[in-house]
């Protein structure tokens, strides 16, 4: 009940962002993958399983995500221990796992890094507290999420090293079968793609061809570079939004109890931070060095670790169990605190679902907006553009539409000509991100007309209850979680020629 309610009043859904792609791949699984995202054909296919049968639409999406979720939490109440349900350590581990807002962020959201790090979750649990096969499926399973998502073989490595050095009479039978099980796994995948694409390895080359000519310390989606890029991860290390202090009190922690943690606890100990130096220094190829985005979706293998081993380290290391206690419920609080505050990120696709609801009330009228935000109603509307609004054709329209992301030689979908009677603008997306020249220069030369709210701006979880007494009129930027969207109805006929569209393409 508990994780239920954290996922219905943090829900995100469709983001728009990779998830967009990850969903079109799987619902119309048209042809071979060609971009790195349909080449994690476990995710692809549970979400194309999901769709099939019930229908494409965003809770359905996010199924694979929400069982990757309780599979971390199942995970980590068995690595705890069920054995010591009356503990309060198994409760205070299972309600860091719920709370996680890494977790909480993602586990709603149609993307591979949280399924792949359910997977490992539970791979790992088997390996360690398992016996006999069910040690062996663990090694099948963190064969899986090697091939779910690439960025998970190093967690795999680090483990099954660990693994071989802290226990290897007990775990080097199970370690081997998973060194073995993720070899057939590739080999197969590799047969696969040659008999597909004529290239065995082309999984492996689309992945690393995004690092080919970046430079290293530049990450291009956020900006970081120099310094500050190599001083992010011991600064999330400290804290950040989405581990909150975990990660430092279990460092902390747990080198002071490092030798009275079982060996289970220490092999997923040291798995955790060597995996998070790796991710934060390490490199992503083995012929240059090639750091890691300064992106936290990597991270998400580390949850089932910080979830599971903090109470067990916090009560050690103390001595109290009082002390132990109040620490992990600040945790938690924390946690709900961080992700009440959290930022904008997914709230352009909740604006683009109003404006579309908006379009369908006015059947009879032609809208035009930006492709970001069609982009967003094509997928948020089971994969049908809406029948009465249109982009502006262009560059951005080739390129950045989600239906033209397609092989070279296939045509390119153009929006057909029509009369324009209002514009479906979406403020919070205009704020966030760059829109295509196109639709800035139209929007422009129609801004005289008032624009209609259609979707009010909405403050940050942590701001609502005290929206009466804190919130002005226009709330500063840290207050606001989405800037909404409006229509402007222009006054005059269309600027542009038209022949009515006659059907949905």
């Amino acid at each position: 009940m508990a994780w239920a309610g954290v996922t219905w009043a943090f829900w995100v859904g469709y983001a728009g962002s990779d998830d967009l792609f990850y969903s079109r791949y799987a619902y119309l699984l048209h042809r071979p993958p060609m971009n790195w995202w349909e080449f994690r054909i476990p995710y692809v296919m549970s979400l194309r399983s999901a769709f099939l049968l019930f229908g494409p639409t965003e809770f359905v999406a996010a199924i694979p995500t929400l069982l990757a979720s309780l599979a971390i939490v199942a995970s980590v109440a068995w690595m705890v221990g069920p054995e010591q349900g009356r503990d309060w350590k198994l409760w205070a581990a299972v309600a860091l796992a719920i709370t996680m807002p890494l977790d909480v962020g993602f586990r709603s959201v149609p993307a591979a890094p949280l399924f792949a790090a359910g997977i490992l979750a539970v791979g790992t649990v088997c390996l360690l507290k398992g016996s006999g096969w069910v040690r062996i499926l663990g090694s099948f399973l963190l064969a899986c999420a090697f091939v779910t998502h690439e960025v998970s073989f190093f967690y795999i490595a680090v483990l099954c090293l660990t693994a071989l050095v802290v226990d290897p009479r007990r775990l080097a039978v199970p370690v081997l079968a998973c060194v073995a099980l993720s070899v057939i796994a590739v080999a197969v995948e590799c047969a696969a793609y040659n008999q597909l694409l004529g290239d065995p390895f082309a999984r492996y080359r689309t992945a690393a061809g995004s690092t080919h000519s970046l430079p290293a310390g530049y990450d291009p989606d956020t900006g970081i570079s120099g310094v500050a890029f190599y001083l992010w991860p011991l600064q999330k290390l400290v804290l950040s939004k989405h581990f909150g202090f975990d990660l430092a009190l279990l460092l902390a922690t747990g080198l002071i109890c490092l030798k009275r943690l079982d060996t289970n606890q220490r092999i997923v100990w040291v798995t955790s931070f060597l995996v998070f130096l790796w991710l934060g220094y390490g490199t992503q190829v083995p012929w240059a060095y090639k750091p890691f985005y300064r992106q936290f979706h990597y991270y998400s293998p580390l949850i089932f670790g910080a979830a599971s081993l903090l109470p067990a380290t916090l009560s050690l290391a103390t001595r109290r169990q009082r002390v132990a206690q109040l620490v992990v419920a600040l945790c938690v609080l924390s946690h709900l605190a961080l992700t009440a505050s959290g930022g904008r990120w997914g709230q352009r696709v909740d604006v683009s679902r109003q404006l579309l609801d908006h379009s369908s009330r006015n059947p009879q009228t032609w809208f035009v907006t930006d492709v970001a935000t069609m982009n967003d109603m094509y997928v948020v509307g089971g994969f049908r553009l809406p029948l009465n609004v249109v982009c502006i054709n262009g560059p951005a329209v080739t390129g950045w539409l989600v239906l033209n992301k397609e092989p070279p030689n296939t045509p390119r979908f153009r929006f057909p000509e029509v009369h324009i009677s209002g514009i479906l603008v979406n403020v919070e997306g205009l704020a966030t991100q760059e829109i295509e020249p196109e639709f800035k220069t139209f929007l422009e030369l129609n801004s005289s007309d008032t624009p209609r709210v259609v979707a009010p701006t909405r403050l940050k979880w942590i701001f609502r209850p005290l929206r009466s007494l804190l919130a002005p009129a226009n709330p500063p930027g840290w207050m606001v979680q989405s800037l909404g969207g409006a229509v402007i109805e222009l006054e005059r006929a269309a600027r542009r020629e038209a022949t009515p569209r006659t059907q949905d393409p």
